[in-house]
């Protein structure tokens, strides 16, 4: 995404501290941005007092090889669900993405090490990520947002190219391993 989405916390309790989130696919044209917007609004929408509130930076990206994948825009059908087209964000019922021309992908970089949790949706994916951070001292947990899917799918299938029911099926699963994410706070 051009920009990470970042919050201003109402955090009630002093002693905790802020968490930042990226998430990593191949491209950061499908899987990422759909796990960035998915909890992007679930903190959005989150009460004050909720833990929820302690994310105050969420980002994606991808590890993408290819010239023509960088500042490449969003995979067209993760917009088929809204027709607001104003600005990237999720559409009114938490699916799917609008604004194509808004939202460009982008590709891991050392700065990315300083994130709290770093998502990664297959084990290829993850691989390149701890290469890419392998030299750089990191706190950073890296690892697949498949971990905290409740049906056990660890590996987050990759919908590019495919028929627009299959990135439904990303987006379920994606909202799953999300959800239970959230719940491990």
């Amino acid at each position: 995404m051009n920009l990470p989405l970042s919050f201003s916390s109402a955090m009630t309790d002093s002693n905790s501290s802020s968490l930042s989130v990226l998430f990593v696919c191949h491209g950061n044209i499908c899987r990422s941005t759909m796990a960035q917007q998915y909890l992007t609004q679930k903190v959005l929408k989150a009460p004050d007092n909720s833990p929820l509130k302690r994310i105050t930076l969420i980002d994606s990206c991808g590890t993408g090889t290819m010239i023509w994948e960088v500042s490449r825009t969003l995979e067209p059908r993760l917009f088929w669900k809204t027709t607001d087209i104003q600005d990237c964000h999720m559409s009114p019922d938490c699916s799917i993405l609008a604004n194509p021309s808004s939202c460009e992908s982008l590709k891991i970089a050392h700065k990315d090490s300083e994130f709290d949790y770093i998502l990664c949706m297959d084990t290829f994916v993850i691989r390149s990520v701890n290469r890419s951070l392998s030299k750089l001292k990191t706190g950073a947990k890296v690892e697949l947002l498949g971990k905290y899917d409740p049906k056990g799918v660890s590996e987050v299938f990759n919908p590019w190219m495919c028929p627009i029911s299959m990135f439904e099926q990303c987006y379920q699963h994606i909202s799953r391993c999300i959800d239970t994410f959230i719940l491990s706070l």
